[in-house]
């Protein structure tokens, strides 16, 4: 079961330059998109994460991460919207 889920992943990771690209000519903007992605994914892995919920002792950590995490998945959505897919992609992998 994991390697399906393992599978899905990428194929999604995958389709995500796509996804932007075709959200791209509406009004949201880079931001909007970015903003939109993240409300979904936290829907989406709440309740998985809530059934392994164990109290967090620093969480100094945790907030740093989440921002840290948040600005990286903005301006990588940005970049998709403002240039072409290839260039943003490479961008991120040469960082």
């Amino acid at each position: 079961m994991g390697a399906a889920w393992l599978l899905l992943a990428a194929v999604l990771w995958s389709l995500n330059g796509v996804f932007v690209r075709s959200l791209r000519s509406s009004d949201l903007g880079g931001w909007g998109i970015a903003g939109f992605r993240s409300l979904f994914a936290c829907l989406f892995l709440a309740p998985l994460a809530w059934r392994r919920w164990k109290p967090i002792k620093d969480w100094v950590w945790v907030l740093a991460a989440v921002l840290a995490f948040s600005a990286m998945c903005a301006t990588f959505v940005n970049a998709m919207t403002r240039t072409t897919i290839a260039n943003a992609i490479w961008l991120q992998y040469t960082a």
